[in-house]
């Protein structure tokens, strides 16, 4: 028998060698692994959160406008209102100055045209609001 048909007790020490160098390693790369599994399922984690809180901010955020919207719309409503009634409610009083000399419909006139100014003072007050 050669010496090349012989196993050498060498080479096969070589090799076991290696294979433990090897499996040491490879559980060594596991545990590095399973660190940085650790380190990223964390790091998500904390992005989860901080996404949710931006999310709940915003929607905050959105609800308070539309309940504004609604209440900037009535008080634009309320104010043209009372432009309104206050127009009206002056030229009621001018006629009642300048119109035929009736004393009972100048003054109904009139009456009409104060309780008109009373309303557009009433809802000037209420556009104000809180």
């Amino acid at each position: 028998m050669s010496d090349f048909d012989r196993p050498q007790a060498h080479d096969t020490n070589r090799a076991a060698e290696v294979a433990n160098t090897a499996q040491d390693k490879a559980a060594e790369g596991a545990g590095l692994g399973g660190g940085k599994t650790a380190e990223v399922a964390h790091t998500a984690k904390d992005q989860a959160a901080n996404t949710v809180n931006e999310a709940t901010a915003q929607a905050r955020n959105v609800i308070g406008e539309l309940r504004e919207q609604p209440q900037g719309q009535s008080r634009a409503q309320a104010r043209q209102l009372a432009g309104n009634v206050r127009r009206l409610a002056d030229e009621l009083h001018e006629m009642s100055e300048n119109g035929k000399p009736d004393p009972t419909a100048a003054a109904a006139v009139r009456q009409v045209a104060d309780s008109g100014r009373q309303v557009a003072s009433h809802l000037e007050s209420l556009r104000r609001g809180p």
